[in-house]
Formats: structure tokens, sequence, C-alpha cells
């Protein structure tokens, strides 16, 4: 039995359906042929269509068509011009895309990469952080090269196993966090003593981020403050406002206990690994 690699799994779709198919058997929805489509989220926008098309014969609807069909934000947008009372299939579509992987059609979950938005399987999320990474200075194919932190394996060849995807992805965003140092770090009580107190304020970790790479820009830049509060997310969350103008504005993100402790299970990876490599650094 053949195993299949890494490489081969990132070229291997899930999906039934394919978006010529479709448009092809309901051609009545689609007068101008296609609109877009969303090759992870064909077997969802098939049994979309399939349902419209039976409640277009039930009700006997003589105009309808699909204007518009795309990801936007890493969610599923799918627009027609028709009658009312056709939503409830588009929202049922969107909740269904909301855990595949847009790529591929596997489990996928919606994840922040840089400034992109995509709904990923783990693959295809690694797939996104290398091909930052080799924007930013990393060699090209670097998954096709040997990784020393995987004992010289080339992540492209290794066994697609769960375990093996786990591994490469806490590497590839180690990876990440050694390439985007973050500096300065500093706690805000250091840089703002006039700061209002806040209950547990000794509880609180607040990371300055001081180089992020931002997708597009080709050059770090500043990406705001990320907090942290292991006694009392809540209160993090409450004094969000009053951080953000102590920091001039800076953006403030709110990372949970979960997202600092376990950063390759977050949906903004790349964020949380670089907080959990601050935090190790601030605490040495």
């Amino acid at each position: 039995m053949n195993t299949m690699t890494i490489e081969t799994a990132l070229r291997t779709s899930s999906v039934q359906a394919s978006e010529a198919e479709v448009v092809n058997a309901y051609k009545s929805q689609f007068p101008n042929g296609s609109v877009g489509w969303v090759d992870g989220w064909s077997d969802a926008l098939h049994r979309l269509i399939r349902e419209v098309e039976g409640e277009i014969e039930r009700r006997d609807i003589a105009n309808f068509e699909w204007a518009q069909i795309k990801s936007k934000f890493g969610t599923l947008r799918a627009y027609y011009e028709g009658p009312e009372g056709l939503n409830r299939w588009v929202e049922q579509a969107c909740r269904e895309a909301a855990h595949t992987c847009q790529v591929c059609g596997r489990e996928g979950r919606l994840r922040q990469l840089g400034r992109k938005q995509a709904t990923l399987c783990v693959l295809h999320a690694i797939q996104e952080v290398a091909v930052l990474l080799e924007e930013n200075g990393e060699p090209e194919g670097m998954l096709g090269q040997s990784w020393p932190e995987l004992g010289g394996s080339r992540p492209l060849a290794m066994e697609a196993s769960p375990e093996n995807i786990e591994s490469l992805w806490k590497c590839i965003l180690s990876r990440f966090a050694r390439q985007h140092a973050c500096a300065p770090r500093r706690s805000l009580e250091d840089a703002f003593p006039d700061f209002p107190s806040a209950p547990d304020m000794d509880s609180f970790v607040f990371l300055w981020l001081g180089e992020v790479y931002l997708a597009g820009s080709g050059a770090p830049v500043p990406d705001g403050v990320v907090i942290h509060d292991p006694a009392n997310e809540a209160v993090a969350r409450a004094f969000r406002d009053e951080i953000a103008r102590a920091y001039r504005g800076s953006p403030v993100h709110c990372l949970s206990s979960e997202d600092l402790h376990r950063p390759a299970d977050s949906s903004r990876p790349l964020r949380a690994i670089l907080a959990n490599h601050a935090w190790r650094a601030r605490s040495v």
C-alpha cells in the first residue's frame, strides 16, 4: 500500500463536484456562465445550487441567477438575483464552508495568516506560512529542502500522518517567530506609569510586537499590542480601549491562555506564536 506524502496531500482534493460539472448541470441558474467559484467548497456549493433548483421548481420561479460566488475574509459569499426566501440555503452552505478548507475540501478552520484570512486545513496553512517566509528571506522551495529540526527530513517527502503534520506546523511557526524577532518588549505599567490601575494588573502580560510581517508590504511593520491575562480575560477585553489610547492608537489584540500556551492551535497562529516567543524571552 502506497503511503501519501505531504507533497501528494497538498495536491489532493476531497471534493466530489467540479465547477464545470455544476454550472453545466444547472445552466438556468448560470445564464452567463461562471460567476466565480471556490474549489474547496465545491461540494457545499453543489448542495446549495441543487436545493435552490428544487425550490425554483416547487415555486415555479421564472427569474433567478447567481450574481457572484467567492471567498471574502475567508468566508463563503454567494449573491443572487431573484425572489426572497432562498437565503436559508445560502446560510446553510456558508455554515458548511466555515469548517471546510477552501483549497482542498478537507476539514479546515478560519485562520489569520499575516493580513490574509482564509479557511484552511493545517497543510494548506503550512503552505501559506511558507510563502510568507519565502517572501521575507527564506530560500524559495523551503518545503522541499532538508530541515534540521525535523531530523534532516524534507517536509514535502514526509508521510502525511497527523503526527508529522503537527510537527511540521509547529516547526514552521517557530521559524516564523525566529524570522520576526519581537522587540522591544515592555510592560504597560513601565511604559505608561499614569495608566489607570486595574484589578490584578500584575497578572497581565503586555507585549509589544515591534516587527510583524505585513503581507504585501515587503517589510516588517508594527502590528500592535497583544494582551494576555491568565486570571481574568474579561478584564483584559474591558480595558482594550484604554490600552489602545495609552499606546497611541495601536491595534490591540486579546489572546486567550490557550492562544499563548498552544499557539499552533490558535485561529491566529502567527500572532500567537510571536506572542509566545516574546513571552518566553521576557520571562528569562
